[in-house]
């Protein structure tokens, strides 16, 4: 017997995500917040480096985090589906 999924479309993604931060930008990684960059810096192509951990961002890589962690809790929300 085959069960039947039905398929979604994700209600968060990096571009809903984006649109809806306010205020510096932050850190993917140790959550420390840049006084200077803002989004739309980074939206015209700017990137920096964390005073705190030293990862170099930009927009392009700060929308991957956003889509994996959109994606992670989907799949942690799929009934039966254990987080390994």
């Amino acid at each position: 017997m085959a069960l039947a999924i039905a398929s979604h479309e994700p209600i968060n993604t990096s571009a809903t995500i984006a649109s809806e931060l306010t205020g510096p930008v932050t850190c993917a990684l140790c959550h420390t917040a840049d006084p200077v960059m803002t989004t739309g810096t980074l939206n015209a192509g700017a990137d920096w480096r964390c005073s705190r951990c030293g990862q170099r961002w930009d927009a392009a890589r700060l929308a991957t985090v956003a889509d994996y962690a959109v994606w992670d809790s989907e799949r942690a929300a799929v009934p039966g589906r254990s987080r390994s």
